[in-house]
């Protein structure tokens, strides 16, 4: 436990300091935290390491009307990475991947949608279809970005797992 929460101080200064140096848009490393956190850690440290991610950034960022919205798609990011603990693979992680990077872009711009009150878009279906669509260019992106930082944070988890943290056998033999 103690390891864990070192490892997920380390993760939310990466990931709030990735969100404030320049970086295309939607591509930083929270969503796949969150999913990787759900999926490696402890449930409690799962849920901090994003949200005090997000929290730090913010603070120098700016506060925004959608962190209801954000904030509450990457706590469902951790939930399914946490439900997903027990079939962990490749092919579950890359698919958790991809329904995270959908999940986030479907609440995050339906919130836009919401949010602007048919100024920005008419509160119609067609104006959260319109919105949906405005989006399509950041949801490449992070679709991208998503697929990359939870390739890279699961092969370093599975890593550690695997080279790090496990006892050597050599070293149980008597001299």
């Amino acid at each position: 436990m103690k390891n864990q929460l070192f490892l997920g101080i380390v993760l939310i200064f990466s990931a709030a300091c990735a969100r404030l140096f320049p970086h295309p848009p939607n591509v930083t490393p929270v969503i796949a935290m969150a999913l990787v956190g759900g999926l490696y850690l402890d449930k409690r440290i799962g849920f901090v390491i994003p949200i005090m991610a997000l929290l730090l950034s913010d603070l120098v960022l700016g506060f925004h009307g959608l962190m209801l919205y954000v904030y509450g798609s990457v706590l469902l990011v951790v939930i399914l990475g946490a439900s997903l603990q027990s079939r962990k693979s490749p092919a579950t992680i890359v698919a958790g991947s991809l329904v995270s990077s959908i999940l986030f872009f479907l609440i995050t711009n339906a919130g836009v949608w919401l949010q602007g009150s048919g100024k920005v878009y008419p509160m119609t279906f067609d104006g959260l279809m319109l919105s949906y669509t405005m989006g399509i260019p950041f949801f490449r992106n992070a679709l991208l970005g998503d697929l990359f930082f939870v390739a890279l944070l699961s092969g370093l988890f599975e890593f550690g797992r695997k080279f790090v943290i496990a006892p050597n056998p050599s070293s149980n033999k008597n001299p």
